[in-house]
């Protein structure tokens, strides 16, 4: 599927949620607090934005945008979201947030009509390129911050951290965390996903590997994988340590996933 395509099925799936343009009154958010607020996030590594879903562009981003990405604030509220998003984030984490990551927020969402939609908090991590053509990680935490009289959303309010650079070519899990605000006002996990890049082949690995892998999964330890396949617990380590730089995944939990994606499992 064309990057097009894949942020065309990004847009569908937020429409989904999204107030119908037809029905709402036009919406003009105030922004009185702007100076203040501008001064205090005129640095930091951390961009505070305001997406507007009826428009699809931004009605606020704080001015710290150009010293991260390289865009001045203005020139980036003008931009087409889609088109930033064909210039701007990794081709890779792109099909995974639109095919993968956004229809489990749309689902979960949907699937849950009666929890209160202001109260979900979205968390997720992807690849950003700089105007200098620098790749940055990036994590995004999104909630709503408006709703029409249907419960749909108009606004969204987002906050991208940034997470140091990126490599390009690296293998770069993406994570999910969906909370919900409970009565005590503390946030409760509801949800928590990782989606892997299906790049590497389960081939890279060896039928031993796979065996040990798929005891991982199973919830068995080292010394019990150990004893069941007569061999030395430091053997097990040894084999979980290399599928980790065959597949450049940094623990276990990330092995496991990866082991679901690729279809071992």
């Amino acid at each position: 599927m064309g990057t097009k395509a894949i942020i065309q099925s990004l847009a569908d799936e937020l429409r989904k949620l999204t107030a119908d343009p037809g029905e709402t009154a036009a919406f003009e958010l105030s922004l009185e607090n702007a100076g203040p607020l501008n001064a205090v996030l005129s640095a930091g590594p951390v961009i505070v934005s305001i997406f507007n879903h009826l428009t699809f562009k931004y009605d606020y981003i704080s001015p710290n945008v150009e010293s991260i990405i390289g865009i001045p604030a203005v020139a980036f509220k003008q931009l087409d979201h889609r088109k930033f998003l064909e210039m701007h984030m990794h081709p890779h984490d792109m099909e995974i947030v639109a095919l993968k990551l956004m229809p489990d927020i749309v689902g979960y969402i949907c699937e849950h009509k009666g929890k209160d939609v202001l109260k979900f908090s979205f968390h997720y991590n992807y690849r950003i390129k700089t105007a200098s053509g620098k790749w940055l990680k990036i994590d995004q935490q999104s909630s709503a911050l408006k709703l029409d009289n249907k419960g749909k959303i108009i606004l969204e309010q987002s906050f991208y951290a940034q997470a140091g650079e990126a490599d390009f070519a690296e293998s770069h899990p993406i994570k999910l965390l969906i909370s919900y605000r409970n009565g005590h006002g503390y946030y409760e996990t509801c949800l928590s996903r990782t989606y892997l890049h299906n790049k590497v082949k389960a081939g890279s690995l060896t039928p031993r590997e796979i065996e040990i892998l798929v005891m991982l999964a199973n919830g068995n330890t080292s010394s019990e994988i150990a004893e069941a396949l007569h061999i030395s617990e430091t053997t097990i380590m040894t084999h979980r340590r290399n599928m980790l730089h065959k597949l450049k995944l940094k623990n276990t939990n990330e092995l496991v996933a990866w082991a679901f994606h690729a279809g071992l499992l």
